[in-house]
């Protein structure tokens, strides 16, 4: 592996605004943002907080550069256009894994950011939740 100096090097050359814009014409990317909800029930899900702002960023520059981007993306609050980009909506990380499968094999170059959940029971359940026996228990994705 390069040391850090060199990689830290290699993508400040490859963002530096005297980047050739086209430079990755004929290139599929693949891009991957935002978080993924986990339901719970039909009412509740498990998610995060990721607002996909990144990737989107990351997008933008891949389809300025003049790559063929695909943005696969979890349900983000964040406003953006999205011209010429390709963009998929999921909400699961099921969802995610089936597209970026379907797409990977595809793409010349992928980016992916992913934010891992963990999942710590504290405290007491509701009172109607305990009356009711239900419960609670996280798989694995």
């Amino acid at each position: 592996m390069a040391e850090p100096e060199q990689i830290i090097h290699y993508i400040e050359k490859f963002f530096s605004t005297t980047a050739k814009k086209g430079e990755l014409k004929g290139k599929k990317a693949l891009v991957t943002a935002g978080p993924t909800y986990e339901p719970i029930d039909p009412v509740r899900f498990i998610g995060n907080h990721s607002s996909g702002k990144m990737g989107i960023a990351i997008a933008k520059e891949l389809h300025e550069r003049g790559a063929e981007v695909s943005l696969i993306i979890g349900p983000v609050t964040t406003e953006f256009s999205a011209n010429g980009i390709h963009l998929i909506r999921v909400t699961t990380a099921e969802e995610m894994y089936q597209a970026c499968h379907k797409l990977f094999g595809k793409a010349d170059l992928a980016i992916m950011f992913c934010c891992r959940c963990r999942l710590y029971s504290r405290g007491k359940r509701k009172a109607e939740d305990q009356e009711e026996g239900r419960s609670f228990q996280a798989g694995t994705n």
